[in-house]
């Protein structure tokens, strides 16, 4: 059987990054073929939004900081984010997914980032897929350039082109952002990931 390889070169949003510079801090749904469909502050309301016009649509969160170069050192991760060359182009390194919990299933774009030790959630994504913050639950303190956070183990289920596996999660109940980054463990046992930055491409190649 030869292996699935799927690319994400000119993808909607690194097509678009001049125009989400006017959503920072906002979620928005779009689809490669009607451009941007929604967009708000709160994900419910543009998933509301977006499923009134569409069942084919993906959402994302602009950073506060997107267009930014951006590092997130911490110990149990290290987040590199948007790449900025000299002429002041950026790329995003972003990939479509499907997240699933027990309550709620998620079309969201993420960033991939290979020097992450595991998948960091924030806290609204992870309140918005249904999970809970459980007192009998095991918090877990990470450190970071700005001092430390909180943070639980969880678990979703996780659809990559097609492929889907169970994927343990870092939920922070505080610090970070909302970047969604899809980290090593599992993902990269699972799919041989290439990145090539000169050409603005991210290729999965499932390995199972």
């Amino acid at each position: 059987m030869t292996p699935k390889i799927t690319k994400n070169k000119n993808s909607w949003i690194n097509q678009n990054l001049d125009l989400l510079l006017q959503y920072k801090g906002n979620w928005i749904a779009y689809n490669n073929e009607q451009g941007l469909i929604a967009f708000g502050p709160q994900l419910a309301e543009v998933i509301a939004k977006a499923e009134a016009v569409t069942e084919d649509y993906t959402t994302w969160h602009v950073s506060k900081y997107f267009g930014q170069p951006r590092a997130f050192a911490v110990r149990m991760a290290k987040k590199n984010v948007y790449t900025i060359r000299d002429d002041g182009h950026y790329w995003v390194p972003e990939y479509p997914v499907i997240l699933k919990s027990a309550a709620k299933k998620l079309k969201q774009t993420v960033l991939i980032d290979s020097g992450s030790d595991f998948t960091i959630l924030p806290y609204q994504t992870g309140k918005d897929l249904g999970f809970a913050d459980g007192v009998e639950e095991v918090r877990r303190k990470g450190y970071g350039v700005s001092g430390s956070f909180t943070f639980l183990e969880k678990e979703l289920e996780c659809t990559i082109d097609g492929h889907t596996f169970k994927l343990p999660v870092a939920w922070l109940l505080e610090g970070g952002d909302d970047d969604i980054i899809l980290g090593r463990e599992v993902v990269f046992d699972l799919f041989e990931i290439e990145f090539k930055q000169a050409d603005e491409t991210i290729i999965f190649k499932w390995r199972g």
